[in-house]
């Protein structure tokens, strides 16, 4: 699996554990600002880091080793056992009638695609790239083999009861009615598929 390591080194992640879980998210702004924002909030020492990146051009760049976990998910019950991959994407969006432009939840402006569904009281959404949906299945597949972890998809973004005690791949969606993502633009089919034929080659 190819990949980039982050040039900034976060030390101050240590505690590790087995995982169970390999968890989707996304960044909710563009790769650049959030690099930024991970890399140099608090003197270094922001720790709600994502295991792995995956920009809108399909690059994929490592954080930290797989067994380790921070703070991500505020809960530590749940940290420790997954994962988590951040894909590119502006989440959902807000349309600026009289600019005639979509711009996420800080005002950066937005210029792909618009994926359009109610959900969780928004409506419009950014889309996720096939190069994404590309370096993600391969990634998946690394994952699985080297951590034992099943390609088994909860599948959807809705929550799920004792989602944490799942054992495969799930987003933070899964976990709480407050979080939209993965949002409704992402294809779990197309994932689910291109994972398995990777796997099966």
């Amino acid at each position: 699996m190819e990949f980039t390591e982050n040039i900034t080194q976060f030390d101050h992640i240590t505690q590790e554990n087995d995982k169970k879980q390999i968890l989707l998210c996304h960044t909710s702004r563009p790769m650049k600002y959030y690099l930024k924002s991970i890399n140099y909030r608090l003197n270094n020492r922001f720790d709600r880091i994502p295991h792995y990146l995956i920009s809108e051009k399909g690059g994929v760049i490592k954080n930290y080793g797989e067994r380790k976990y921070s703070n991500f998910m505020l809960n530590h019950n749940i940290d420790k056992n997954v994962i988590i991959v951040c894909l590119e994407n502006l989440g959902w969006l807000r349309y600026k009638e009289k600019e005639d432009k979509y711009v996420n939840w800080v005002g950066d402006e937005y210029n792909g695609d618009i994926f359009n569904k109610r959900w969780r009281d928004k409506t419009f959404w950014s889309t996720y790239s096939e190069n994404q949906i590309d370096s993600l299945s391969k990634l998946l597949n690394y994952l699985s083999v080297e951590f034992e972890i099943p390609l088994n998809f909860v599948g959807h973004n809705v929550t799920v009861d004792d989602i944490s005690d799942f054992v495969g791949v799930t987003c933070k969606s899964n976990y709480s009615q407050l979080w939209t993502d993965v949002s409704p633009a992402f294809d779990f089919e197309k994932l689910k598929n291109k994972t398995y034929e990777i796997q099966n080659i």
